[in-house]
């Protein structure tokens, strides 16, 4: 019975990832939905954070931008799944690297799956998942989730923000509360 919940929420997350699941509506604003991004604060929850960094930046038309995802406060955390949109106009997504924190060091270490695909193969939308593999437990703390590379392409201000976060789920599938989605900008002159 484990292992057919393991296998069956592995599928789903391939799914997500893969972006061949249908994606939900939700804002431009880096919260996934309406309204500002973040939940109240509920007790006994730390202030858990997804994060693009460099928050501001600006480059020249060429110049290669690197945004780093970052989970801060996280708890039991084990996969992930959530979409990253930009202004394809002005940048182009050129590459990835997956980030440390689900994979875990020393006796946490795990090997993981990691994915990051364009909608559809059009530009604009990235959808990225990333998950731990194995019966192992989650992570808390704080790490790098994945680091996205684009190239500026054009002149203009571009939100790089999470759209349709799927959130941060634990081995069980319970929720790992996450209180905000905060999206970066970048200008290119």
């Amino acid at each position: 019975m484990n292992r057919i919940k393991k296998r069956t929420r592995l599928g789903l997350f391939l799914l997500m990832a893969a972006g061949l699941a249908g994606c939900g509506g939700g804002g431009n604003d880096g919260s996934g939905g309406g309204g500002s991004g973040s939940r109240p604060p509920q007790p006994g929850i730390r202030d858990a954070l997804v994060s693009l960094s460099p928050k501001t930046k600006t480059v020249a038309v060429g110049a290669t931008v690197t945004q780093t995802i970052d989970a801060t406060a996280m708890e039991n955390a084990y996969y992930t799944a959530f979409d990253v949109t930009y202004d394809p106009q002005i940048l182009k997504h050129v590459g990835q690297l997956e980030g440390d924190f689900l994979t875990g060091t020393g006796r946490h270490a795990s090997s993981s799956l990691f994915q990051v695909a364009l909608e559809n193969g059009v530009p604009g939308r990235l959808k990225i998942g990333v998950t731990r593999l194995g019966t192992t437990t989650g992570i808390s703390g704080h790490g790098t989730l994945a680091v996205l590379t684009f190239e500026a392409v054009g002149r203009g201000t571009t939100t790089l923000a999470f759209d349709s976060p799927k959130g941060i789920r634990t081995f069980d599938d319970e929720e790992v509360p996450v209180l905000g989605w905060k999206p970066a900008t970048v200008t290119v002159q």
